[in-house]
């Protein structure tokens, strides 16, 4: 089941079909699927969406809030928002 959803992820080209396949590979791959899955939070055009990946995300957030920091320095709005 994991080599599938391994495999899956790795061809998936539709964004949101992909941001579900990393949510349900995140708990046992976090290192491979975390920063595709930031960037999918980032860029999510719906708040609750942005807000469940966020969620989800934070027992594997060690390492993230540097990266987010500079980003919410450079004034973005988006982020802001869901700190």
């Amino acid at each position: 089941m994991l080599d599938e959803l391994r495999r899956r992820h790795e061809r998936e080209a539709d964004p949101a079909r992909k941001v579900r396949l990393a949510l349900a590979l995140l708990p046992v791959e976090p290192e491979k699927v975390r920063d595709g899955l930031v960037e999918a939070m980032l860029k999510a055009e719906d708040p609750a969406e942005a807000v469940l990946i966020r969620d989800i995300l934070k027992p594997h957030s060690q390492g993230l809030s540097g990266g987010l920091w500079v980003r919410v320095d450079a004034d973005d709005a988006r982020l802001r928002a869901l700190a």
